[in-house]
């Protein structure tokens, strides 16, 4: 993969100046290219709009992909921050993986006053930020009831739990097992938790029963465009935690965990 500095200058070269939007996109997960139902409601909703893509290494290992990702769109807002023209609207959208991304750019406020709007998607709960209590009315952030990604174990959990998978894509099935399985010990109900939101995955009840990780796009990108939405059946303002996404999926219930509280942001 290019430098990130040859990544920053290729997306600045491609942006058109006099162009009233300029809009940045950060893809998820393993993803390589936009995903379909994500362009067809770009085009949708603002068509003709060019939509520029962070490349970035996108993988299993967070260490190493977050902070990539987080470089390029920090170069990107800093070009853009040099040449926009006045009134000209920058807007950020990212699904899963790149809704962390953008999270972790947005939690520095030099970068994050060039921001017209930001729509996320899917966000993880190990992002830096959470978006999700509408502290900030110029991002929307959509999590679905029962998505694994955006439950919250809490902080130390959720950092334990993304250590685990990039354990876990270098190899180190034992580095990676190991604290799963001390936290599901110690943590029935969210284990219940994990295992009801991955129903989906198998092969009879995943044709009763969409993925979790599944979103309104048209949704967010209307936001992008005006400013307002509709807030779909599927958008859930805070995210879900694990005892209560284990309470909607069980028919026994489960003990309501102690509310978290919202931060503008998240110390580590």
């Amino acid at each position: 993969m290019p430098s990130v500095e040859a990544r920053v200058a290729a997306i600045l070269r491609a942006i058109d100046w006099s162009a009233p939007r300029i809009v940045i996109y950060v893809r998820g997960t393993s993803e390589r290219d936009v995903r379909p139902e994500i362009r067809a409601a770009f085009q949708a909703e603002l068509p003709g709009v060019p939509l520029h893509q962070v490349e970035y290494q996108a993988s299993w290992r967070f260490d190493e992909s977050v902070p990539d990702g987080a470089a390029v769109l920090r170069g990107v807002l800093e070009g853009i921050a040099r040449r926009r023209r006045p009134g000209q609207q920058v807007l950020l959208a990212g699904e899963s993986q790149g809704a962390w991304v953008i999270s972790a750019v947005l939690a520095h406020p030099a970068l994050a006053r060039h921001v017209t709007r930001t729509v996320l998607w899917g966000a993880p709960a190990a992002a830096p930020m959470d978006f999700a209590d509408g502290h900030d009315p110029r991002v929307r952030e959509y999590n679905n009831a029962g998505d694994v990604v955006t439950m919250d174990f809490g902080m130390r959990a959720n950092t334990m739990l993304t250590g685990a998978i990039t354990r876990f894509a270098r190899r180190d099935v034992l580095g990676g097992v190991l604290p799963i399985l001390g936290y599901a010990v110690t943590n029935p109900a969210a284990l219940g938790a994990l295992l009801a939101a991955q129903a989906w995955r198998v092969p009879l009840l995943g044709k009763l029963m969409p993925s979790p990780h599944g979103y309104d796009f048209r949704d967010g990108v209307r936001f992008l465009r005006s400013g307002a939405a509709r807030v779909s059946a599927g958008f859930e303002g805070p995210r879900t935690s694990a005892a209560g996404a284990a309470a909607v999926a069980a028919t026994a219930p489960v003990p309501a965990p102690a509310p978290r509280r919202r931060r503008t942001a998240r110390t580590r």
